[in-house]
């Protein structure tokens, strides 16, 4: 019997004397009776370091795979000492398809100390699809800066971009600890309220949904995609009592040029110190309230909990052409004992 082709399949790994300080792992490596040699997947099998423009480029993880063709990158970028910026750039997932012509990030960090300027820091990641939110291959970010020429005020920025133009960028600063008192009060008046904080945001394609207010954790969890071509505008004023502990939180207003809409909400922590102590959804109030393309909607809910009392509450409404109803409900729980109030009904 003649064997006009002969393939063997191998897979393990080969340092080169070629490439110094370089191992090569590989997968369903292919070597045929005519002597060509083909991999499925060739890869780093441990970390390399590599100059690159007096910076310090270390991959710990390259996989380079010819079905479909495609490198993906795991490292890091460190400064040299010769700068004056301190800190470093990480990457993960970074995936270059050139047959798709597509370059993916799966997660940019990055963190930088620079003299007599500040501190920057922040992160990029590809979020995938979010089918409850319209987006698609959505990428989100957050920036945030202490700049010494400001102060040591705090700056910072989100940034959100998916598929079908859709895109928002946003951004603030944190003036604490010289917040704005308000009102000014006339002697001997102490004053109440004061301002912490200002924000905007910018987005194309991106609307409001309707009863879900800021989320510190998912700041991008109140937006959903438009298809209208419109553009969103939103202006932020953090609120604060004058002790910093018994209630503070950003009040926004987003309006939408197409398809309309107009909202004003409020997201509030209750008895808890602000910036000592960590935002706890069971000491919050939430209130959403405007106009969302089919009626009046307005949405709000608290949750105050200690040891021995649990006070929780919320409002629904809405009032359209075709729809309309209200509900409120305030259960109050005390060493077990559960009342309820409410008022619940359908308007035609």
């Amino acid at each position: 019997m003649l064997f006009r082709s002969v393939t063997f399949n191998l897979s393990g790994d080969v340092t080169l004397d070629l490439l110094k300080d370089i191992d090569l792992g590989f997968n369903d490596l292919q070597i045929d009776s005519e002597g060509h040699i083909s991999a499925n997947e060739l890869s780093l099998a441990k970390p390399v370091s590599i100059p690159l423009f007096g910076l310090t480029l270390t991959a710990n993880k390259m996989v380079y795979k010819t079905s479909p063709t495609s490198l993906r990158i795991d490292g890091d970028i460190k400064f040299p000492d010769s700068l004056p910026v301190t800190g470093d750039i990480g990457f993960e997932g970074l995936t270059i398809t050139p047959g798709a012509k597509k370059l993916s990030i799966g997660k940019i960090s990055f963190n930088a100390s620079i003299e007599g300027v500040g501190q920057l820091s922040g992160m990029f990641e590809g979020s995938g699809d979010h089918p409850d939110q319209g987006f698609t291959n959505a990428l989100e970010g957050a920036v945030s800066a202490k700049l010494n020429i400001l102060g040591g005020a705090g700056l910072d920025c989100r940034i959100l971009m998916a598929d079908g133009g859709a895109w928002l960028v946003g951004g603030g600063i944190d003036l604490d600890p010289a917040a704005i008192i308000l009102p000014v009060p006339p002697p001997p008046s102490p004053p109440m309220l004061e301002i912490y904080s200002f924000g905007v945001a910018f987005g194309h394609n991106v609307g409001i949904k309707p009863g879900v207010t800021f989320d510190k954790k998912n700041p991008f969890a109140r937006y959903v995609k438009t298809n209208g071509g419109g553009f969103l505008i939103e202006g932020s004023v953090g609120f604060s009592t004058t002790d910093s502990f018994t209630a503070w939180g950003p009040l926004t207003l987003d309006v939408v040029t197409n398809p309309f809409q107009i909202a004003l909400s409020g997201d509030f922590a209750l008895m808890t110190l602000r910036g000592v102590m960590d935002y706890d959804e069971n000491r919050s109030a939430h209130m959403v309230m405007g106009y969302f393309g089919d009626g009046f909607e307005l949405h709000g809910d608290l949750k105050f909990k200690l040891p021995l009392l649990e006070i929780t509450g919320g409002v629904d409404a809405k009032f359209g052409a075709k729809q309309g109803y209200i509900y409120v409900g305030w259960p109050v729980k005390d060493r077990g004992i559960t009342n309820t109030v409410g008022l619940k009904g359908v308007l035609a």
